[in-house]
């Protein structure tokens, strides 16, 4: 089983990759100034990468020597198109005469080679620090036009849609993806953990302390969340490998429950380095330092939904909107440290907090029909996301 799974990830993994063309043939042309130094920085940057006579420039600022208000003119269409606001330096790249990739500022070596590799027949990106696609052949003609210049534009200005509601569209997605997480049996035998700590706490020290755990396991998560989104970002070829290690895993989570695979809540090398932390967080700074190390500890257990949500966050949302989804996702995960420290706080230690640990450990117990849903909402938010990419 282990082998037929891996096969479908290689798999899948090949057919992520193969959607990315290599150019043959790659042609800049950059609006732009002469006063802009990041447009200095792409002038000097891409003859170095593609070679003399790869690069066109535009110049668009009538103080500068080489200035043509032709040039002004036709930046201030694109710009329209775009909706960039007339900034610079505005790039158009064509593979084999045709434009494929539309680039809004600055980039590095690395992310213009990953955009370079995300080109794909009939098909326009443009990238302003998120990458957005269009397939509307008459937008792609009149950039076309404009860029290169081989024929005069249309009339049309009709904008490339970038989606001003992609934050809302996705908060579902993240909210399924954080429930997701926090429903994993891993998650939930750090929950038993934590109970059983805060039960032996003095009752002047619980709150503090059961506040600076989820405090440390929310900013330790939401931190290797922001890398994550910023990784796939600038690197687009790790977006579909995460995206096709979501899916492997949401399927061997399904098969392994029709198929009686046994698998292990917390691997035990694990388990003893969360116990022996656990025994030590007796006081805010111990809890805040606990929370810390177990986020790190349990994270290969709890990544997989993690992971494509910030696939999801990295392709259709914003910085400002990136990170609200970033904290939400993590508010959800952490909710139920969150009622359990008010709860032994505000309640009184007796039998009845006794048996809700008994409770999360029958939960606990029924860990295959989690990995079952776990895994069901891994593949749905998979499919979803490579049907809207």
């Amino acid at each position: 089983m282990k082998k037929i799974l891996m096969l479908a990830f290689a798999l899948l993994l090949l057919i992520s990759l193969s959607e990315h063309v290599r150019a043959n043939d790659v042609h800049f042309y950059l609006y732009g100034s002469c006063r802009c130094p990041h447009c200095a920085a792409m002038e000097r940057m891409i003859p170095e990468e593609f070679g003399e006579g790869s690069l066109t420039v535009y110049e668009v600022d009538p103080n500068c020597e080489n200035y043509n208000e032709k040039n002004l003119e036709r930046f201030l269409k694109i710009s329209n198109i775009l909706g960039t606001g007339g900034g610079v330096p505005l790039i158009g790249v064509t593979i084999d005469g045709e434009l494929k990739l539309v680039i809004y500022g600055e980039v590095s070596k690395d992310v213009l080679h990953a955009l370079l590799n995300s080109t794909a027949p009939k098909k326009l990106l443009f990238f302003n620090g998120q990458l957005y696609e269009t397939t509307d052949e008459e937008i792609i003609k009149n950039l076309q036009n404009l860029f290169v210049g081989e024929k005069t534009p249309t009339t049309s200005t009709k904008p490339i849609e970038t989606p001003n509601t992609s934050v809302a569209s996705l908060i579902i997605p993240i909210i399924l993806a954080s429930i997701a997480d926090a429903i994993n049996p891993c998650a939930f035998a750090l929950l038993i953990m934590f109970l059983s700590m805060v039960m032996v706490i003095d009752d002047r020290r619980v709150l503090k302390t059961g506040l600076a755990f989820t405090s440390a396991v929310f900013m330790t998560y939401f931190g290797i969340g922001v890398g994550l989104v910023k990784i796939q970002t600038q690197f687009l070829w790790i977006r579909n490998i995460v995206l096709a290690l979501g899916l492997a895993i949401g399927i061997y989570k399904v098969v392994s429950y029709f198929k009686t695979i046994e698998i292990k809540v917390i691997p035990n090398k694990f388990k003893q380095t969360s116990n022996k932390v656990m025994e030590k967080m007796l006081s805010p700074l111990g809890g805040f330092l606990g929370g810390i190390i177990i986020s790190l500890t349990l994270l290969p257990c709890t990544s997989g939904p993690y992971f494509v949500a910030t696939a999801l966050i990295s392709k259709g949302a914003n910085v400002l909107g990136g990170t609200f989804l970033l904290m939400l996702y993590n508010a959800i995960f952490v909710s139920p440290f969150l009622l359990i420290t008010l709860a032994f706080h505000y309640g009184q230690k007796s039998d009845r907090w006794a048996k809700v640990i008994g409770g999360f450990e029958q939960v606990q117990r029924k860990g295959k029909l989690l990995d079952l849903l776990v895994g069901l909402l891994l593949i749905a938010i998979v499919l979803y996301a490579y049907i809207t990419m």
